[in-house]
Formats: C-alpha cells, structure tokens, sequence
C-alpha cells in the first residue's frame, strides 16, 4: 500500500533542477487532461502542427516529442466539445518506453513537484493510444 502523505523520494520521483520529470523533461502545468499517445515522434510532431493551435510547449528531449495546444474541430459533425487543449507525446517503441511516459505524464498530473506529496486534487486523465498498424485507438 502507498502513504500518498509521505513525500516521494528522488528515486520515486526524478525531477531536475528545472522542476521537470527526467524522462519528459516537462514541468507540472504544460500537459493537457486530454493526451493523445503516438509511437512515432515525427508523427506527434505532425500532428502538433496540424491539429493544434496556439501551442503552448513544443517539447523533444532524446527522442521523446511532446506538444500541448488546442485542437479544434472545424469539420461537420463535432464528436469532441470544441475548442479542446490537448497533448500529444510519443510512447516511444513498446511496452516498456509506454509504461515510462504513461507514468511520468500521470506523476506530472498528480504529484505536487514542490513537496513531492501525492495532490488531493487534480483533474482526470483521458488517454487515448493510437495504434498506426491499423489507425485505430485504444481509449
């Protein structure tokens, strides 16, 4: 069981100098509730500056790529309330770089960086995973 008051060691919890998470090398406050994960960075790249308006951190540190804006949906028929910030970041290769990211992205949510306490309050994270073997997602 966690004691969630207790505050997470540097071992738990690797933050720099500069308050980022070690591997994302973001700070608390530059990901969005709605995340959208891809394997490929040039794919999360892509999509940043295609669907995304108004980006609010354009992100690369060894390989992992991550970018929050706002999507908006122009097209016909809206099937998300519009306009919608949203993070796209890489998984990387497999399960293991995804366990990585999907970790840091929720401690980034959850775990106040500053007493390295687990927050009573946060907003929930919508996850979704795109598959690009048959351009499907996983919710």
């Amino acid at each position: 069981m966690i004691n969630r008051a207790a505050p997470y060691t540097a071992s738990d919890l690797p933050i720099d100098e500069h308050g980022r998470i070690y591997h994302l090398q973001i700070k608390p406050g530059q990901i969005a509730p709605d995340i959208l994960l891809v394997g490929d960075p040039g794919r999360a790249e892509m999509i940043g500056s295609t669907f995304l308006r108004d980006l609010e951190l354009e992100h690369e540190h060894r390989g992992p790529v991550t970018v929050t804006g706002t999507s908006e949906n122009t097209g016909e028929r809206a099937t998300i309330i519009s306009p919608l910030k949203t993070t796209v970041a890489t998984s990387g290769i497999g399960t293991p770089s995804l366990e990585i990211v999907v970790n840091e992205l929720v401690a980034l949510n959850e775990i106040d960086f500053e007493t390295c306490t687990h927050k009573s309050d946060f907003p929930r994270l919508h996850i979704l995973k795109y598959l690009s073997e048959n351009n499907s997602v996983l919710l």
